[in-house]
């Protein structure tokens, strides 16, 4: 029928900690958090004083008007209202106006 192969998993097994390359590693992470802080505060500088918006502000910008919120589903009830008595009455510009307001 066919075989299994079993593997070694030797990424499973515990390996020892050397506490002191630990505590020199943290400090090194912690080095490398700040100079990337400052890193990124750099670039937000640059892109104001070019005049441009940063990406992770336009990123966070369609982020908060993607929510479904009221007026979301109140475009979306119109459109497939209009879209309803477009199709009622054979009517393909108020089927199309109902895809130019749907969201």
């Amino acid at each position: 029928m066919g075989s299994i192969c079993v593997y070694k998993l030797a990424s499973a097994e515990p390996q020892p900690v050397d506490h002191l390359l630990e505590s020199k590693r943290k400090a090194e992470e912690a080095k490398a958090s700040k100079t990337m802080r400052d890193r990124v505060m750099q670039e937000y500088k640059s892109w104001w004083s070019q005049g441009r918006r940063p990406p992770f502000e336009i990123k966070a910008e369609i982020i908060a008007g993607a929510e479904m919120n009221f007026d979301y589903y109140a475009n979306l009830y119109g459109a497939s209202a209009i879209a309803a008595i477009g199709l009622a009455t054979n009517s393909s510009v108020m089927v199309v106006a109902s895809m130019l307001i749907s969201p």
